[in-house]
């Protein structure tokens, strides 16, 4: 009987999370002297910039490490998207909790119109 309720409730949740994706910036790739090439070459930041294109309209949700440094490092890489053409407002900062050494975007809504 458990596994038949766990097996249920991975299906009716599984649609929520269909296409979601995220994007990780690393303490060790953000270390680098930063440029607007530099930047636009890290993998998770082109991806990131890409989807949100193929999705206009939608947010990236910046997850950074709570403290004065995650919140400098968020702040930075928010300003870095906007050099790459993506709205103010498109852009959403959020501190988390556990300590990290990276930084996830992930886009609202990916997927839906």
């Amino acid at each position: 009987m458990n596994r038949f309720l766990l097996l249920v409730i991975l299906l009716l949740t599984f649609p929520l999370h269909a296409g979601a994706e995220s994007w990780v910036v690393d303490l060790e790739d953000w270390s680098h002297p930063r440029s607007g090439q530099m930047v636009s070459e890290i993998t998770a930041v082109r991806q990131a910039v890409e989807a949100w294109e193929a999705n206009q309209g939608r947010i990236i949700r910046i997850s950074y490490p709570v403290g004065e440094s995650g919140s400098l490092w968020a702040e930075e890489l928010s300003d870095w998207l906007i050099s790459l053409g993506i709205p103010p407002a498109s852009i959403e900062l959020t501190p988390v909790s556990a300590s990290r050494d990276n930084i996830e975007m992930a886009i609202s809504g990916l997927g839906e119109q």
